[in-house]
């Protein structure tokens, strides 16, 4: 007999793939100021929903998940902005094996928001993930 999909691994990937993926598969959703705004809306209310779940249910830290979109999102467009400010373009990503120059501020700038958004929140998910466990 198959055991049921966690809930909590369900509530952790609507928290971590919507900004990474898009970033991912589709950048150019990221650069375009509407479909940038309609993406903030809907990680808005993602987070509403995580805070107002956290404050009805303070047991079930699943929702603190929901907070981090916003997270992303924030720090993805405070990183293009000072990409933007100093090379007056907006990144693209290279080509991976690619050894010019030119590509390096690009490469930088993908390696420091991947770290930023997956290695910064592993404490955090390891501290929720630990407190789930110690309920159970």
């Amino acid at each position: 007999m198959q055991k049921p999909l966690d809930h909590t691994f369900v509530f952790a990937m609507i928290g971590l793939m919507p900004v990474v993926g898009i970033w991912l598969f589709k950048r150019d959703w990221l650069h375009d100021t509407s479909v940038n705004r309609r993406i903030k809306t809907i990680c808005v209310s993602v987070a509403a929903v995580g805070v107002t779940g956290c404050c009805l249910f303070p047991r079930h830290l699943e929702f603190l998940f929901f907070l981090i979109p916003i997270y992303q999102l924030w720090l993805y467009n405070a990183m293009l902005r000072i990409f933007q400010r100093r090379y007056h373009r907006n990144p693209f990503f290279p080509p991976r094996f690619s050894m010019n120059p030119a590509h390096v501020p690009d490469f930088t700038f993908d390696f420091i928001f991947g770290i930023l958004t997956t290695a910064t929140m592993m404490p955090v998910l390891g501290i929720i993930f630990a407190r789930l466990q110690s309920r159970i």
